[in-house]
């Protein structure tokens, strides 16, 4: 699922998500609704995409994690069931 590092004051994690399960956009929009608790970047790919979290020392990184891949499941289903609009 990712791995954990610490630097200092800045603790480091990466989560990888199934492409198939988790389109980008969804992990995306995922990644800037946690900017304000940490530095996400995320690395598009397939068959995942891997997400690096970069969070102030102390922080729970596993639970970061959990909370982060909830999210970005909830999003992904949102953006599977959003109405196609036509223009």
């Amino acid at each position: 699922m990712g791995g954990n590092a610490s630097t200092g004051d800045r603790v480091d994690a990466s989560l990888d998500l199934l492409a198939e399960f988790y389109p980008r956009e969804a992990v995306e929009q995922t990644a800037a609704a946690f900017a304000a608790i940490a530095e996400i970047s995320v690395q598009a790919g397939d068959p995942y995409h891997r997400v690096h979290i970069r969070a102030p020392a102390g922080t729970d990184l596993e639970a970061l994690r959990a909370e982060f891949a909830s999210y970005a499941l909830v999003a992904s289903a949102r953006h599977r069931h959003a109405p196609l609009h036509s223009g």
